[in-house]
Formats: structure tokens, C-alpha cells, sequence
């Protein structure tokens, strides 16, 4: 069983795959799956997740029916103690999931970790997602339903927080 299940949704953007995956296998800690869940693209996305030489990627098409059914579909197919979400257009650093699985396990309360994402333009622009003060610790959930600061691609959680899956 692997310690993280990396869940990657993607719908027509094979051309920012390769890169996005990359950032995945790249990862400090390695004992990890990649699963791609294809949510109905029309265009060469299988073809350039299957010439991606690593045996920790899994892919699975589906007919179009949007991300979020696309992540739950890559959660029944997961087997790792954490789970992590990385949309098909970002990018993490290569310490990211040994940082944030470090926090969960010295916090052994904590049924998510998140950071902080910075934005990237293509004029070359970069920008913190959100200030400090944004950042919360404890019971967020009545925080995050009045004002969603959880970037999915910057999380990560504990299998068993997710009962039915």
C-alpha cells in the first residue's frame, strides 16, 4: 500500500500533464500512486499518461461528468494512508507531500494540512494566493464554509477522514 494517493482530475489538457505528473514523480517522499482520472477528453491525454515510464501511475478514463465526480471516482480507486488532489494545471514543489505528510504525522489530531499556493501568469506575474492571516488552525470547518481559503491542489488528508470512500 502506498503512504500517499496523488488523485490527478484532468479534462483536455494533455499538453500540461506531462509537466504536472512530473511534478508528482519528482516528490521527495516516493512511496506514492498517481492516479489520472480522465473525465472524457477528447484529445491524446492517454497517450501521454501512458509514455510516462513509472509503474506508480494508474490511469482510468471515465465519461465526462465534471471533477468532482472525477475526484471521487480516483478516491474508490486510491489505496493510500493520505490522500492528495493536484489539478491538471498545477505544479508542486518536490518537498511537498514530505512537508505536509511530516505535519499530519506529528499531528496526529489533524485530519488535513494545507499551505499556502502561489500564483503563477504566464506574463510571469507571481502572487501568494493569501495572506497569513487567512491561515487557520483547529476545527476549520466552520471557517471554511464561510469563506472557502482550502486550495485543493495545496491539501492533505488522512484516508479516514473520508468515511464512504
Amino acid at each position: 500500500m502506498p503512504k500517499v494517493s496523488v488523485i490527478i482530475p484532468t479534462y483536455n489538457q494533455s499538453r500540461l500533464l506531462k509537466e504536472t505528473v512530473g511534478s508528482v514523480l519528482a516528490q521527495t517522499l516516493s512511496d506514492l500512486e498517481v492516479i489520472v482520472v480522465d473525465d472524457g477528453s477528447t484529445d491524446n491525454t492517454q497517450e501521454v499518461v501512458s509514455q510516462i515510464p513509472d509503474a506508480r501511475i494508474r490511469y482510468y478514463y471515465t465519461p465526462n461528468r465534471g471533477v468532482s465526480a472525477a475526484r471521487n471516482y480516483g478516491l474508490t480507486r486510491a489505496a493510500g494512508q493520505y490522500i492528495a488532489f493536484l489539478d491538471h494545471d498545477d505544479l508542486w514543489p518536490d518537498n511537498f507531500l514530505e512537508v505536509m505528510v511530516r505535519s499530519l504525522e506529528k499531528n496526529t489530531d489533524y485530519g488535513l494540512v494545507y499551505c499556502p499556493v502561489t500564483l503563477a501568469y504566464p506574463d510571469g506575474r507571481r502572487e501568494l494566493s493569501y495572506k497569513i492571516h487567512t491561515c487557520k488552525s483547529g476545527w476549520v470547518a466552520p471557517a471554511l464554509f464561510k469563506s472557502g481559503f482550502v486550495w485543493t491542489s495545496a491539501a492533505v488528508m488522512r484516508r479516514d477522514v473520508l468515511n464512504g470512500f
